[in-house]
């Protein structure tokens, strides 16, 4: 198997993992209201986010500043699109979820539990 093809398995296997938890971290950072396939463009678009410097920087080393750019962009054009994908289908979700919350301004509880 070239080694090349090994990087990149490695680059995507290594994104898969460490690509949950940082889904994770930003859909209870900020929910997900878009739903199932919403949930997932945003897990791969976490996780090919995670796999490009490492899989860049091992492509560097191994074929040069040239296969490095290849592989980059290859990732940056799969990163926008899983990225473009979730946010078209997470738009109208979030716009109808945030319009039924309520705003009830600054409350006594927020002031007692604010720390100020």
């Amino acid at each position: 198997m070239p080694t090349e093809t090994v990087i990149l398995l490695a680059g995507v296997v290594f994104g898969l993992g460490v690509g949950l938890f940082t889904a994770r971290t930003s859909a209870r950072r900020d929910p997900i209201y878009g739903g199932a396939v919403a949930r997932f463009f945003h897990y791969l678009a976490a996780s090919v986010m995670t796999a490009l410097p490492l899989t860049v920087i091992a492509s560097a080393a191994v074929g040069g500043f040239l296969r490095a750019l290849t592989v980059g962009l290859g990732f940056f054009v799969t990163l926008w699109g899983c990225a473009l994908i979730f946010a078209w289908l997470e738009r109208p979700a979030r716009e109808v979820a945030l319009a039924r919350k309520v705003d009830l301004g600054w409350t006594e509880q927020d002031a007692r539990t604010s720390g100020l």
